[in-house]
C-alpha cells in the first residue's frame, strides 16, 4: 500500500503517515487504559476477596462463641437440675428415715 501510494499519489503520504501515527498513539492509549482498568479490577477483586474472607472468619468466630455460650448455659441448667434432684433425694431419704423411726417406735 505504501509503495503504491508513493508512486501513484505521493502527496498523500504525509496524511497517511499522520494517520498511522495517530492510530498508533490511540492504540497505545487504549492499551494503557486497558492495563489501568485491569489493574484496578484486580485490586478490587483482591479487596473483595479479603473482605469476604474476613467476614467468613468473623462469622465462624461468632458461631463458635454462640455454640460455646449455648453449651455453657446447658451445663449450668444440667448442674442446677442435678443439685435439685440431689436435694430432693436427701429430703426423701430423711422422710423415709423418719417414717421408719416412727414405724419402729409404734411397733
Amino acid at each position: 500500500m505504501w509503495s503504491r501510494l508513493q508512486t501513484e499519489q505521493p502527496d498523500l503520504l504525509p496524511c497517511l503517515e499522520c494517520l498511522l501515527v495517530k492510530m498508533t498513539d490511540e492504540i497505545a492509549k487504549s492499551q494503557a487504559s486497558y492495563r489501568t482498568l485491569e489493574k484496578a479490577m484486580r485490586t478490587k477483586m483482591t479487596a473483595h476477596e479479603e473482605e469476604m474472607r474476613r467476614l467468613y472468619e468473623e462469622m465462624e468466630a461468632q458461631v463458635r462463641a454462640e455454640r460455646m455460650q449455648v453449651l455453657a448455659e446447658q451445663r449450668a441448667r444440667e448442674k442446677q437440675l442435678r443439685l435439685e434432684m440431689e436435694r430432693e433425694i436427701r429430703e426423701k431419704e430423711k422422710l423415709c428415715h423418719e417414717l421408719m423411726s416412727n414405724h419402729e417406735a409404734v411397733s
